[in-house]
């Protein structure tokens, strides 16, 4: 029987990993609170998913579960795609090698009512290593901030769990850069900090392991095969106000190492007004990692 009264949607864009949906599913079905949707976005697996989904769908669900197929571009063009037809008042973004712990949608919604009162756009918490185990600690047990700049500030670095209210999140999309398949959510919470503020809460609803073939350790590598989108990432860090210097110093670095590898002068299209110190530094970064590319090739 489908719950009418979902509140809250988990958005899951999968590829190539039917086994650890079930997984995933093993920990909604265990949820105290089933509110909820999953909506599973296939983004053009190369191996069977949907065998898997249909058997999950085909269950004696108490939970809606959708399930959309998508031609592959990438977790970010699925997620454009879907967030615009979500209708419940929540949506969380979950991978599918992460599982909830049990009273996850009871928490979600619980810290919802206080937090309808309290002018806020998302709710943010701990993600966990293990159960008990954060991957990157929140300083206090409740604390109110834009996302992007509180956690610069508190030098706070990690995944974390980001619980959006709906219309909120609908407001803004991940910039899409034709023939790449790859841009974190990253330009998501900077623009979306811009607008809104978001309340912190010091407790764990999501775990999952680093997987080796998953995006968080191939990052670096996604890049460098995606680098107009990761130029564009890192130099919207760059142009704004406030950002520490460290910050700015280790996306200056970044900018100069991608486009060395794709012989493409950082600054041809991207120069950041009035700055010209980070304009420096992302050059000065851009001729040293060439010129050690070329010597790699030399040796």
């Amino acid at each position: 029987m489908i719950d009418k009264n979902a509140r809250i949607t988990i958005l899951t864009s999968t590829y190539n990993r039917p086994e650890s949906l079930k997984k995933l599913y093993k920990s909604l079905c265990q949820q105290t609170d089933k509110r909820m949707v999953w909506w599973i976005v296939d983004d053009g697996s190369t191996v069977a998913v949907s065998p898997t989904v249909n058997q999950l769908i085909s269950n004696n669900n108490d939970f809606e579960i959708k399930y959309t197929v998508l031609k592959n571009g990438g977790k970010h063009r699925a997620l454009n795609a879907i967030i615009p037809k979500i209708v419940t008042d929540l949506t969380v973004i979950v991978d599918d090698d992460d599982v909830l712990v049990d009273d996850a949608i009871e928490t979600i919604l619980k810290d919802y009512e206080v937090a309808k009162q309290e002018n806020i756009g998302s709710l943010i918490y701990e993600h966990g290593k293990m159960q008990n185990v954060p991957v990157q600690p929140l300083p206090n047990k409740i604390d109110f901030g834009r996302r992007y700049w509180y956690l610069l500030n508190h030098h706070i670095s990690g995944d974390f769990t980001d619980v959006f209210v709906t219309k909120c999140l609908q407001k803004f999309r991940l910039p899409e850069f034709k023939n790449e398949k790859f841009i974190s959510e990253g330009p998501l919470y900077v623009e979306f900090s811009k607008v809104f503020r978001s309340k912190f809460i010091k407790k764990i609803i999501r775990v999952g392991a680093y997987q080796p073939n998953g995006l968080t350790n191939s990052i670096r590598k996604l890049e460098i095969e995606n680098p107009n989108g990761a130029i564009y990432e890192q130099m919207l860090y760059l142009a704004q106000e406030n950002t520490p210097l460290f910050y700015r110093i280790k996306k200056s670095v970044l900018v100069g190492r991608i486009s060395a590898f794709i012989k493409k002068s950082p600054l041809k299209n991207n120069i950041i007004r009035n700055k010209k110190e980070i304009n420096l530094l992302i050059m000065m970064s851009y001729y040293m990692y060439g010129f050690l590319l070329k010597l790699k090739e030399v040796l």
